[in-house]
C-alpha cells in the first residue's frame, strides 16, 4: 500500500504487478496527483480513497487511464476525487476492470479539438450511478471534446455551477 500524503506529480503511473498493488489518497488535506502521461493499473491492483475525513481531492490527467483492475474513487458524499483530463493530446478510457465509484470527470483540455474517448462503459456507469455516486454532475465540460464510445449509459452532464434542474447549454470549446 502506497498513500498519498502531499501534491505529487509524475509522468506516468503503473499500480500493481502481478497480483496486487494499491494507491491510495490520504487524508491529511486535500491533494492533486498531477499525471502527465499514462495510468495503467493492472489485475489485482487498486487505485481508490477510502477515508472519512471530508476531503476533495483531485487527480490531474493529460493522457490515458486503462483499468484492468479495481478504481473507487468515493467514499461519501464528501469524500472524493474527482478526474481531470488536461492537455494537448486525446486521452482513452478503457480497460474493462471494476470502476466500483467516481468523483466526477472535468474535461479541460487545452482546445476543442482533443478528445476523451471513453471506452469503457463500466467508466461511464461508475460516473452515472456507481456504488457510491454524488448527488451532483458527473461530467463538467470546460474544454476539449468528449467521445461517448461504448453501450453503456452516460448521464449528469451540467456546466459548471450548474444543478441538474438547470438546462443543459454546450460550451463554446
Amino acid at each position: 500500500l502506497i498513500t498519498i500524503k502531499g501534491n505529487e506529480t509524475c509522468q506516468d503511473l503503473t499500480i500493481g504487478s502481478g497480483t496486487s498493488g494499491t494507491l491510495d489518497f490520504g487524508n491529511g488535506a486535500n491533494y492533486t496527483l498531477t499525471i502527465t502521461g499514462n495510468i495503467l493499473v493492472n489485475t489485482g491492483g487498486i487505485f481508490e480513497y477510502t477515508f472519512n475525513s471530508a476531503r476533495q481531492h483531485t487527480l490531474m490527467l493529460t493522457g490515458n487511464f486503462n483499468n484492468l483492475g479495481t478504481v473507487n474513487f468515493v467514499k461519501d458524499a464528501n469524500d472524493y476525487v474527482r478526474t481531470t483530463f488536461t492537455g494537448t493530446s486525446n486521452s482513452i478510457i478503457s480497460g474493462g476492470g471494476n470502476w466500483t465509484s467516481l468523483g466526477y470527470m472535468t474535461l479541460n483540455k487545452s482546445n476543442r479539438t482533443y478528445i476523451v474517448d471513453i471506452q469503457d462503459a463500466g467508466f461511464s456507469a461508475a460516473l452515472t450511478s456507481g456504488s457510491t455516486t454524488l448527488n451532483y454532475t458527473s461530467v463538467v465540460p470546460i474544454k476539449g471534446t468528449l467521445k461517448h464510445n461504448n453501450a453503456g449509459t452516460l448521464g449528469n452532464i451540467y456546466e459548471p455551477g450548474m444543478t441538474k434542474a438547470d438546462p443543459f447549454i454546450i460550451p463554446t470549446n
